[in-house]
């Protein structure tokens, strides 16, 4: 559905002749989100396997008419091509590396030596390979060769090795300190974290670009309204000038009324000018969110606008318990600060591991080979070696402060999430109330159209009988407006605060979410 939502979005936004020539690759589009249903291997096949073929004898028919946008189409352009989401997803991948870079404290380390002491009375050369790899636990495991030949100081004979050299391995093992966990375990802890920290970040950049995006809509949709009024009265005095004229010709009217009615000619253009510069700028607005497969940002055009709104209805304020039980459930803020409180623990537990004493198990075993450098024989035989390793820091002001911090972290974690959940419920049941209001306020200005156009129409009249002026006509029109207007305004609030609502509930991420949510959240209860 999403995909095919997006296809008739450029359907509607590219002229039918560009749809081959333009690149049609899906930017940015998160193949986690397409529907297995949908297979979209090569969009511009696609888009031209839904056209119909070109008929070159057919120049003279009409062009197709336009598909009037809706908010739908724009959801669904935010999901296939926004750079803010594609931003937000490549935290994701800073984060995996993040996690893999944590890791690498694991890696296998080798390391090797070459030494020649050519020089001087005692010439000797030294050679050795080790490798060393920390395990999962804390122990540490390692390995090597070594060979030492020449002529050695008395105090450094443990340098000389048989012929064959020496084979040496051996391993640590924590007892106390770094056992349960260590420097190495709490940064792996803490990326893994971080790494599941990744999803929220995307998650609030979706409910906040299509929120963005919405309300950039009904805008435009506003100003397509205004500017109709404006249009509208503007042809009334257009239309009244003439007759007016021809009146004047036959002298049953005075020509100051045709030149009164001239006036307002002249100021209803500007407010004409004034509306379809405002319309402009919103279709600019909305072109932040409205985009092609390619992520050109599209502008909306005049005849895209929908005739009218979509029809209002009363909001059910008896939902308001399930909509703050679901924003507290669901709201990305609050699993960021649950996943904030978990690194925190997890620095808690490794400066209380900094508390205990290390006390090390070490065990290492040597062999040399070959032919014995000595007639002693003293390096031909295995030699073990094992014992307990202590290092005890008296005053430990380091993991007592760590400590301290960790736990003041957690107390503020928690009091900010208190504060957040407090905010969250606040926020909903603000943007319930106002919905309501605006509702209210919608009928409120329909009435107040109906009263006006009846003043509109009994003012018409006493004119055609000679008992009104020009002046009178235009107090009445103008109070038409400002009511219509007043309708208009009322409507884009009312669908605005429900885009606000449908993002302060998390409505992208639940059932109701994804393209289709902030359209169906607009139009339903």
């Amino acid at each position: 559905m999403q995909a095919a939502r997006t296809l008739a979005l450029v359907l509607s936004l590219a002229p039918v002749t560009a749809a081959a020539s333009e690149p049609a690759v899906v930017a940015h589009y998160d193949e986690a989100q397409r529907p297995a249903s949908v297979a979209l291997t090569n969009p511009a096949e696609t888009v031209v396997e839904l056209l119909p073929p070109v008929d070159e004898a057919a120049e003279g028919l009409p062009a197709p008419a336009v598909v009037p946008l809706s908010v739908d189409d724009v959801v669904a352009a935010i999901y296939a091509s926004f750079p803010g989401l594609e931003a937000a997803r490549r935290e994701r991948q800073i984060a995996s590396g993040q996690a893999l870079e944590a890791m690498g404290a694991f890696d296998t380390q080798l390391s090797g030596e070459a030494l020649s002491k050519s020089l001087g009375f005692y010439e000797n050369y030294r050679y050795g390979l080790a490798a060393k790899q920390y395990a999962w636990g804390g122990a540490q495991v390692f390995s090597g060769y070594r060979l030492g030949r020449g002529i050695f100081e008395p105090w450094y004979l443990e340098r000389e090795t048989n012929k064959g050299g020496e084979f040496k391995a051996g391993f640590a093992i924590p007892l106390l300190r770094d056992r349960d966990i260590d420097k190495r375990r709490a940064a792996v802890f803490k990326s893994r974290l971080q790494r599941q920290a990744a999803e929220p970040l995307v998650q609030m950049e979706i409910i906040d670009a299509v929120l963005a995006g919405s309300t950039s809509f009904w805008d435009w949709v506003a100003a397509g309204q205004r500017l109709q009024i404006a249009r509208e009265q503007l042809d009334l005095a257009r239309t009244r000038q003439d007759k007016l004229r021809r009146s004047v010709e036959l002298g049953s009217l005075k020509g100051i009324e045709l030149v009164d009615n001239q006036r307002l000619i002249v100021s209803r253009q500007a407010k004409l000018i004034d509306a379809e510069r405002k319309l402009e700028q919103s279709a600019i607005k909305l072109s932040i969110y409205l985009r092609g497969f390619d992520g050109t940002p599209r502008l909306a055009t005049p005849d895209q606008l929908p005739a009218t709104f979509p029809a209002v209805t009363a909001p059910d304020t008896e939902r308001l318990p399930l909509e703050i039980s679901q924003a507290l459930a669901m709201r990305p803020e609050l699993r960021m600060l649950t996943i904030a409180s978990q690194q925190a623990s997890v620095e808690l537990r490794q400066a209380s591991n900094m508390l205990l004493p290390a006390v090390n198990g070490v065990m290492t075993a040597a062999q040399d080979v070959g032919e014995p450098t000595s007639s002693k024989r003293d390096k031909s035989e295995l030699e073990l070696e094992a014992g307990l390793v202590v290092d005890v820091p008296l005053q430990r002001r380091a993991a007592r402060g760590k400590i301290q911090a960790s736990r003041g972290k957690i107390a503020q974690l928690a009091a900010k999430r208190q504060l957040t959940e407090q905010k969250i419920a606040a926020d909903v049941r603000s943007l319930v109330v106002s919905l309501q209001a605006d509702f209210q306020q919608i009928e409120q200005a329909r009435e107040y159209v109906d009263l006006a156009q009846q003043m509109e129409e009994a003012e018409l009249t006493k004119f055609a009988a000679g008992n009104s002026n020009i002046l009178m006509i235009n107090l009445r029109e103008q109070a038409v407006a400002e009511a219509q207007l007043l309708v208009v305004d009322a409507t884009a609030d009312y669908f605005i605060s429900r885009a606000a609502l449908h993002a302060a509930t998390a409505g992208e991420l639940t059932g109701a979410g994804g393209p289709q949510g902030a359209a169906d959240a607009a139009v339903q209860p």
